[in-house]
Formats: structure tokens, sequence, C-alpha cells
């Protein structure tokens, strides 16, 4: 039986400007990085781009006294792009799956002093997700990202 308690919202929201921060920090996107690329919850329309999704299954997976606790954050990527030949579509997936395997790797500093990253771990392979009439398709992957909140108290 999970016993695992659904993360807050107000706790889930604390994370989202730092993965955010996180993703545009990848240095090989085939794109320019910016606040109109890359984008929480939301994905571009019709311009290369990546989307980055909260994934059921947010939950505490430990809490402390003090109001610290540990937490699970599933995310989905989205990547949305235009290639037009095999070659392409496969150097496309392979973008995604090196921004996958770079966040895995990653350790990062957030601008909330109590807040510190754990893990990233990829939970599914690349796959296309979507493919659109104007050419645009769309690769997804599935990751889990682990962090902590620390509640100091004084």
């Amino acid at each position: 039986m999970d016993d695992k308690k659904p993360l807050s919202l107000i706790n889930m929201e604390s994370v989202s400007d730092a993965i955010l921060e996180m993703v545009a920090k990848y240095p090989d996107f085939p794109f320019i990085a910016s606040k109109d690329t890359i984008l929480w919850q939301s994905i571009q329309l019709a311009i290369e781009s990546i989307g980055i999704f909260t994934a059921p299954g947010a939950c505490y997976l430990k809490k402390y006294i003090t109001g610290s606790f540990i937490a699970l954050l599933p995310i989905q990527l989205i990547y949305k792009c235009n290639p037009s030949s095999n070659s392409e579509r496969m150097t496309s997936q392979q973008v995604l799956e090196n921004l996958a395997i770079w966040l895995e790797k990653s350790t990062a500093t957030f601008t909330n002093p109590q807040l510190s990253l754990t893990s990233i771990e990829r939970t599914s392979p690349v796959f296309k997700r979507a493919a659109e009439q104007n050419g645009f398709w769309e690769y997804t992957c599935t990751l889990n990202i682990k962090y902590s909140v620390e509640k100091r108290r004084f």
C-alpha cells in the first residue's frame, strides 16, 4: 500500500521556477533559449520550443515536524520542432534525449536558499508524441525531480 501524501500545490509551485531556470541553462539547444521558447505548462504553436509540464504523482517522500520535506515531482518535457527529413527527425529526438541526460547529471543552485535538488531521473525514453499537419513534431519524455525544502527555525 502506498501511503505517500500528495504534494500540496504551493509546495509544487515552489520548485517550478527552479526547474524552468535549469532547463533554460542547457547549452546545446538548436534554437535560442528564451522566455518565448522555454515554457512552463505550455508549448509554442508554430516555433521550435520546449514545454515543461507537471505530471500526475507529485508527492511528499518525507515530511518533518519543522515543516521541511523531501518531495517528488514528475515532469514531462515536450520538444516541438520542424524536421523535414528522416535524418532531421532522428536528430530532433536526440536533442531531447541529450537534454534529459544533461538534466540527470546537473546540479543546481537555486535563488531560494531553502530549496535543494536531490536528483533528476528519466522515467521514460524519448518518443514521438504528435505530428501536426503544419510539419511540426513533438517529442516527449518524463522525468522525476526529487528535491528538498529545509525550513529553518530561528
